[in-house]
């Protein structure tokens, strides 16, 4: 939980097709727009999170670590 007691919250979906795996990140924002606006000043595109949240998964269900970081918060998956 963050200090303002705000957070945002992923889910990630996953959906059988043929011969592979659909997966679909949606991403709730607190206050809405007013909220994407905030992180817009802070210099993070929530848009742009969406695929490198996704890599990120999809590297931790493949090979049980994280290794690209290069969006991710600072700190945040120790020293890479």
């Amino acid at each position: 939980m963050s200090a303002l007691g705000l957070t945002t919250s992923w889910e990630v979906h996953f959906a059988r097709a043929s011969n592979e795996t659909r997966v679909r990140e949606v991403m709730t924002m607190p206050l809405g727009a007013l909220g994407l606006a905030a992180s817009a000043l802070f210099g993070k595109f929530p848009a742009k999170e969406e695929s490198p949240n996704l890599h990120r998964l999809r590297q931790l269900l493949e090979t049980g670590r994280v290794t690209e970081t290069s969006y991710a918060v600072p700190g945040k998956f120790g020293s890479a």
